[in-house]
């Protein structure tokens, strides 16, 4: 498998692209700061994207998330799959 290189630019791209009402991760970082600080944070996240990319590794933060049932139909007090 050749190897995959993180860039500068893509990272950037993808910062950019964020959706500003989004809400915020287990990082509580939200999508419209990190979309304003993009140009200045895109290289120490391309480093660290590199790493965990060369390494194989993910760090034990980037395995949260938040979890929220969301109701779609029938009695909202049954709990049944």
């Amino acid at each position: 498998m050749t190897p995959i290189k993180v860039v500068e630019q893509g990272v950037l791209a993808q910062l950019l692209r964020l959706n500003l009402y989004k809400a915020t991760g287990p990082d509580d970082l939200s999508p419209r700061g990190l979309k304003e600080l993009a140009h200045s944070i895109c290289a120490p996240l391309t480093a660290l994207y590199q790493k965990s990319q060369d390494t194989a590794t993910v760090p034990s933060d980037w395995k949260k998330a938040r979890v929220s049932p969301i109701f779609k139909k029938g009695d909202k007090y049954l709990l049944s799959v």
